[in-house]
């Protein structure tokens, strides 16, 4: 099922276990399109450190497809999980990335994505 997916172009499931290049650690996906706060950068994945998870907030992985070089183990693929991902797609598209205000907050775009699918 892993060739399903064009790591360039794709987003995997949440829960994927990913090697990157320039990291030896082994990462698991947790999120997608995560902002930057500070520089507003997006990038594809928000991850932690396998096997530890998450142990403090300034210990997440932001990075790109471009730098996955190796799937592990693929994260639980759904029907839902689909749908988030084609409706991520969908707002990518559209111009409709996750955006900040100036303090930092959410704006509503990205909050009225997720709550669709009860996040």
């Amino acid at each position: 099922m892993m060739n399903n997916y064009d790591l360039q172009k794709d987003f995997l499931p949440v829960g994927s276990i990913v090697k990157i290049r320039f990291d030896y650690d082994k990462l698991m996906i947790i999120g997608y399109c995560t902002v930057e706060k500070g520089t507003n950068k997006v990038f594809d994945y928000c991850a932690v450190r396998y096997p530890f998870g998450f142990i403090g907030n300034d210990k997440f992985v932001m990075f790109n497809k471009d730098v996955v070089k190796k799937v592990i183990q693929l994260g639980y693929e759904s029907d839902e999980q689909k749908d988030f991902i084609e409706l991520i797609n969908k707002n990518i598209k559209d111009g409709k990335l996750i955006k900040y205000d100036e303090k930092g907050d959410k704006i509503d775009e990205w909050c009225t994505i997720t709550n669709r699918f009860s996040v």
